[in-house]
């Protein structure tokens, strides 16, 4: 059976902004905000050295093992630059995973 095929609606502005990053940002953090009430830390990527399309990568493999198991998860991300003492990006995306339909026998109901 083959991987399934995740879909991320909202990703390409964020994606667009870690792309072009300059020198002041420092590291940034991803959050699941899948409940509105409150926002759970998940990890963060220092960019030292780290190109726009790492971090990309970095957030796409994130959201996909935070998201496992679930139909969808809603995700905050925020670039800081040194020290945390300023916010430089943020924005929300979603990852979506396909429902595969699961199939019963006849008599297990």
């Amino acid at each position: 059976m083959g991987r399934e095929e995740l879909r991320f609606e909202n990703i390409d502005a964020i994606e667009h902004r870690l792309r072009h990053l300059g020198p002041d940002a420092a590291y940034l953090r991803i959050w699941d905000r899948s409940d509105r009430t409150r926002e759970r830390s998940l990890a963060r990527l220092e960019l030292d050295g780290a190109s726009g399309d790492q971090a990309c990568r970095w957030l796409r493999m994130q959201a996909d093992q935070h998201s496992t198991g679930r139909p969808w998860r809603r995700f905050r991300v925020r670039v800081y630059g040194p020290k945390g003492l300023s916010l430089l990006a943020t924005g929300t995306f979603v990852c979506r995973r396909p429902i595969v339909p699961t199939f019963r026998p006849r008599g297990d109901q």
